[in-house]
């Protein structure tokens, strides 16, 4: 947070799906992806938050936020 505000942003923590509307651009951190994953499923964000990626909305996501976003994973 401290460094988005430094940026002459504000940072907003996001936990209820309609906070999302009046957002200009999301970052989802990293943490622990089981955790976040359970949480988000939780608070009903699963959903608003794909949404909200495929609108073309300006997302980062950052190690567990990235896994979060994607829609598919290949490999191992």
């Amino acid at each position: 947070e401290a460094m988005v505000r430094r940026l002459g942003a504000q940072a907003v923590q996001v936990r209820k799906p309609e906070q999302l509307a009046d957002l200009d651009g999301l970052i989802i951190p990293g943490g622990e992806s089981t955790t976040m994953g359970l949480v988000a499923e939780r608070w009903g964000l699963v959903e608003p938050l794909r949404a909200w990626v495929r609108s073309g909305k300006p997302t980062w996501g950052t190690c567990a936020g990235m896994i979060m976003l994607a829609d598919r994973a290949t490999g191992q």
